[in-house]
């Protein structure tokens, strides 16, 4: 189709789920030109127009559900407080709202692995990943780990350099998940498990939305770190 691209081609370049794409267009009205079969077919600049959209997405819902949860998870899980608990099921519907927009990542893509090899509740596995996989992103996620710090309370994130911002962005994330108790080792994965784990995390719908490619060696790299 020459300049053209099919909704898979134009939703690997935004890194997002064709549906994802199908819901923009309906969501916001979006004039996507279809050929003769009704398919539709995308330009160069509509692809630009979605990461635009990704990106807003993205900064808007998910950076309010990550204040959200900093200031209310610790007192939701060690105190049973009501009105946190409440706030965080606020935040968890508004963290699914974001991510339902711009597509998953790794994270889940292993997260989905430990779950059904070691019955490891999706919550934990992805509690568990979250500071690996931000360390293993790190290098291309541009200024977002320092406004991602700051939404999680970080001082000074502003006189920081970009090295110092995204450390400081996974310690916290790293520190959440000691205070409420989310364990850093699972002693039930084993060498041998590593081959099945890293070729379906790969294999796994998620995989592609993560913002740096991971191949199958990177992933028994990741999942070797909770070992």
């Amino acid at each position: 189709m020459g300049e053209y691209l099919l909704i898979s081609d134009a939703a690997k370049q935004v890194k997002v789920e064709s549906h994802v794409l199908r819901y923009w267009e309906e969501e916001l009205h979006l004039p996507i030109k279809r050929n003769e079969l009704g398919h539709r077919y995308y330009t160069k600049e509509d692809v630009e127009r979605f990461k635009e959209i990704k990106s807003m997405k993205e900064r808007g819902l998910q950076l309010k559900a990550i204040k959200m949860i900093f200031k209310y998870l610790p007192a939701a899980v060690n105190e049973k407080n009501p009105e946190a608990i409440e706030k965080m099921g606020m935040a968890q519907y508004i963290a699914g709202m974001g991510f339902s927009n711009v597509g998953l990542g790794i994270v889940h893509s292993m997260a989905h692995q430990l779950g059904a090899v070691y019955d490891t509740p999706h919550g934990v596995a992805c509690a568990m990943m979250l500071p690996i996989v931000m360390e293993y992103n790190a290098d291309c996620t541009g200024e977002k780990y320092r406004e991602i710090a700051r939404a999680m309370g970080v001082k000074g994130v502003d006189d920081m350099s970009v090295e110092e911002y995204r450390k400081a962005a996974i310690d916290a994330v790293a520190q959440l998940s000691v205070d409420v108790g989310i364990p850093t080792k699972l002693e039930a994965i084993k060498e041998d498990d590593l081959d099945f784990l890293a070729e379906s995390a790969h294999a796994d719908a998620c995989a592609p939305g993560n913002p740096k490619d991971a191949s199958v060696e990177d992933l028994k790299a990741l999942f070797r770190k909770i070992m």
